[in-house]
């Protein structure tokens, strides 16, 4: 939810984002050190339409579910990509062993900053761990010191990956719920 100011009525008009699309089914990056998408099928599409994305168009994409990981600790990677193109990215870190189903969550913000092929966009976000039921690891996305380039003429996917540093059955992240808004 949003308030802007509208120019021709001279009052605060409310924007709501719209849900472009709702996670139904899980998805998941289990033993395996190939990246893995993390948005399952859902009601709506991951893709946003060419030329549908416009300077300050923010894109808010949340994910939620659970993850398990054995011990030597190994390392998870995770990125947000607009047509396959990386624009936010934790880099492989450390996780902390031993832990079984225990929350995650995955949350990011892009904002558009200029619209073509030769588009641009920035972010933040991160990556919450659980490392007990009362405590919890936060890896941020490694901050962007200038803008993305994001081609706005054509259809942007919108992906969420997970890569681990070992194969382990026990290293796991099982997406349950999601959801991907625009709003402006």
């Amino acid at each position: 939810m949003a308030f802007v100011f509208d120019p021709f009525t001279g009052k605060l008009a409310f924007i709501s984002p719209i849900r472009i699309f709702t996670a139904i089914s899980d998805s998941s990056a289990v033993n395996t050190v190939t990246e893995t998408s993390l948005i399952g099928s859902g009601i709506g599409s991951a893709i946003i339409p060419a030329n549908s994305l416009t300077i300050g168009k923010d894109i808010h994409i949340k994910l939620g579910g659970y993850y398990s990981v054995t011990s030597p600790a190994p390392t998870l990677r995770i990125c947000v990509k607009l047509n396959g193109t990386t624009i936010l990215d934790t880099t492989a870190n450390l996780t902390s062993p031993p832990v079984t189903n225990l929350y995650t969550d995955i949350e990011a913000h892009l904002t558009i900053r200029s619209v073509g092929v030769s588009g641009t966009a920035t972010g933040y976000g991160g990556i919450t761990l659980s490392t007990t039921h009362t405590s919890a690891y936060f890896d941020d996305f490694t901050p962007l010191l200038s803008p993305v380039a994001v081609d706005t003429t054509i259809s942007n996917p919108v992906d969420v990956t997970a890569t681990w540093g070992t194969a382990n059955t026990l290293n796991s992240i099982i997406i349950n719920n999601g959801f991907i808004e625009l709003s402006h």
